[in-house]
């Protein structure tokens, strides 16, 4: 990716330009500055007398003619001269102004802004950077343009995101919509949505009513104890590649109890197949089971959304870098640090004896691994705002059972 700054920025017409209208007149300028300044010292020194013929004086005038010799040779004197070297010096003054300027700061901000987005009419289609993590592997970073600021909740009545979405996400009904309206606006096939959400062709929406929208056309699988993902894919005549692909897996080997996963392009099988289609039925646990996940004081920033989760935070936004800690006793079956994740960020998975599973998404730090046996209130990771948030908060999952945080 070429950047304003970078001397490749400049084209072949742009350098052309730069020595027609700068270097050439500067090479006149600085050679005529040369000549006047050799006929000038030598009338000041026909005409004066004295100190003005001191040899140390002489010296002195012969040192400077010297030393601008030297600092403006390669201007003078040498026809390749990168002339990308000086539109750089002059654009780095034009952009980045002094620092007690807070007008010229905001103006040349402004102007790079407007002139980014002129030069590239379509900036999603600009590759993302790519950062350094745990110095052994390369993670994508979108730019600005492309980060989501909704949470990773509710969409009410906002513009529909692009098909590059990889995260399901809830959508209320608004007046007027139907069925295949909405499949319609969500760019998904009609039976994606009936399937997802329990409905038929002509299904009435109701105001308010709250939709699974899925991120492409396919089916929603619950993962249940014993499954594989080759099974998984027969089931719907998919692909286990491109299963594996879109849900970020490791590989097909990477899927456990209560994991939610997107079979692209899949086809529902026979009500007599469908094993994996429904949520997890939800077992009765004693209210005292699950813990407090995150340290006190704290409230719940966003209540009941997909998929059975809260959004927990700390009083006055300084949740960054607080413990989050194990809700209940299990085993960690996944410990996910980097990359998008289907808009979760850094999470963790607890698989515990019940077979139910907690969720931990939008972390930090994380501090355990896969495998690792946690006692409850044992500290697994921090709060942060990785994934798709709009602040430091957890959005912590139950799969199985009642979330008890649920107001």
């Amino acid at each position: 990716m070429i950047a304003l700054g970078d001397p490749c920025f400049l084209g072949g017409r742009e350098r052309n330009k730069t020595q027609k209208f700068i270097l050439r007149p500067l090479k006149k300028s600085l050679a005529l500055l040369g000549v006047g300044l050799k006929e000038v010292i030598y009338r000041v020194y026909l005409q004066k007398k004295g100190s003005f013929k001191d040899p140390f004086l002489l010296l002195a005038l012969f040192l400077i003619i010297v030393s601008l010799f030297f600092a403006f040779s390669p201007i003078l004197f040498s026809g390749n001269f990168d002339s990308s070297f000086l539109a750089k010096s002059l654009r780095a003054q034009l952009l980045d102004p002094p620092e007690d300027s807070s007008l010229s700061r905001l103006n040349s901000q402004s102007s790079l802004n407007s002139s980014t987005l002129a030069s590239n009419p379509n900036p999603f289609e600009d590759s993302p950077d790519l950062i350094l993590v745990q110095k052994d592997s390369l993670r994508a970073v979108s730019s600005p343009a492309l980060v989501f600021s909704n949470t990773f909740g509710t969409i009410v009545g906002q513009g529909i995101e692009s098909n590059s979405r990889r995260e399901i996400i809830e959508y209320r009904v608004q007046s007027g919509d139907t069925v295949s309206s909405v499949a319609e606006k969500f760019g998904i096939s009609l039976e994606t949505l009936i399937w997802a959400n329990d409905l038929t062709k002509n299904s009435k929406l109701k105001n308010g009513q709250t939709l699974i929208i899925l991120p492409i056309s396919g089916v929603l699988h619950y993962v249940k104890k014993g499954e594989n993902l080759s099974q998984v894919a027969q089931n719907y005549k998919s692909e286990v590649s491109k299963i594996v692909a879109f849900n970020e897996l490791a590989n097909e080997d990477d899927i456990y109890i209560g994991d939610i996963l997107v079979i692209p392009d899949g086809k529902m099988p026979p009500k007599q197949q469908i094993t994996g289609i429904s949520p997890p039925s939800q077992i009765t646990i004693p209210s005292s089971y699950f813990i407090l996940p995150v340290a006190s004081p704290y409230r719940i920033s966003q209540g009941l959304h997909w998929y059975n989760a809260v959004d927990l935070s700390h009083p006055g936004g300084n949740g960054c870098g607080r413990p989050v800690f194990a809700a209940a006793a299990g085993q960690i079956v996944r410990a996910k640090v980097g990359g998008w994740n289907a808009g979760s960020g850094n999470n963790i998975s607890i698989l515990h004896p019940n077979q139910v599973v907690t969720a931990y998404y939008h972390l930090g730090a994380v501090l355990v691994q896969p495998g690792q046996m946690v006692s409850a209130g044992e500290q697994i990771g921090t709060i942060s705002n990785s994934g798709k948030t709009t602040g430091c908060h957890l959005h912590f999952e139950v799969r199985g059972a009642a979330n008890p945080f649920i107001r």
